[in-house]
């Protein structure tokens, strides 16, 4: 069993909180380790937030109390499984109550749970893979009579496969494949000719109403990673090419409004590839 505290200031607002954290872990049998973790965290108010009305300089921190349990189970040499289970209560979340003159207050709040489960395995001539899934609710309140709604990045369900493949001292080569099911949006209503009274050209309008009651489309995304690794004494040269997107699928869910024609349309998928070089030193 462990425990600890972590503080965290906010030279804005001159506060500090001290959060207590606290870790078990408990072997149940040769190959079965059960752990446990509790704790609280805090986050400080954006600068935006606070910059977005005189009064939200009073705005307070966001609270999150945290359970979780997990199991580690190696069914093999070769083969091992965890999973976790999560709870977490979210307490004074900061809610804009005005849009237009941006005023916030510490208004909200919710619950999220989820579990994590990943399968990892190693095999011969440096091949590894793991299987990961997530699953995860969250719900939020603003406590402003409209009641519980998901939260905007409550995607649900998430699924992974990953394999690595070290072919020498030098090379590694990775590859992933990941699929997010849709997140929650707001329902709405399109408008048309709403400038037909000013006399100006043909255009439409989107009017949201409801609160993430709709749940957009699934995507998937493939990435691909190379290194190339030079030893320099204690240090470690790598250069890497890393390739997002491979298959240039819709990495987005989020429709996009065409106010001259009132279409919604999906953005096409972007293939990001990345170059960079690594300087790593061994201790």
């Amino acid at each position: 069993m462990s425990t600890g505290l972590r503080y965290d200031f906010d030279g804005f607002s001159d506060e500090g909180y001290t959060s207590p954290r606290i870790a078990a872990d408990f072997r149940l049998a040769q190959n079965t380790r059960l752990s446990a973790t509790a704790g609280l965290f805090y986050q400080a108010p954006r600068i935006t937030d606070r910059a977005a009305n005189e009064s939200n300089a009073d705005l307070g921190w966001e609270e999150l109390t945290h359970f979780s349990i997990g199991i580690e189970h190696f069914l093999s040499s070769r083969w091992t499984v965890v999973a976790e289970g999560y709870y977490r209560l979210l307490d004074d979340l900061i809610i804009e109550s005005d849009a237009v003159t941006g005023e916030a207050g510490n208004s909200g709040d919710g619950v999220s749970y989820g579990l994590d489960v990943v399968l990892n395995g190693t095999f011969g001539r440096g091949w590894r893979a793991n299987l990961a899934y997530s699953y995860n609710d969250t719900e939020l309140n603003d406590n402003d009579g409209a009641g519980d709604y998901p939260s905007d990045n409550n995607f649900e369900h998430l699924l992974s496969l990953g394999v690595n493949w070290e072919i020498n001292d030098r090379w590694q080569v990775g590859a992933r494949w990941s699929y997010n099911s849709g997140r929650p949006f707001d329902d709405f209503v399109i408008h048309d000719d709403v400038l037909s009274d000013l006399g100006g050209p043909t255009r439409y309008s989107r009017e949201f109403t409801t609160n993430n009651t709709v749940r957009g489309s699934s995507f998937n995304t493939l990435d691909i990673r190379v290194d190339y690794r030079v030893p320099l004494g204690t240090f470690d040269f790598v250069a890497f090419l890393d390739v997002l997107n491979v298959t240039g699928s819709t990495t987005t869910d989020e429709l996009e409004f065409d106010p001259a024609s009132g279409i919604l349309y999906e953005e096409e998928g972007d293939v990001f590839p990345f170059i960079g070089l690594i300087l790593e030193k061994s201790w």
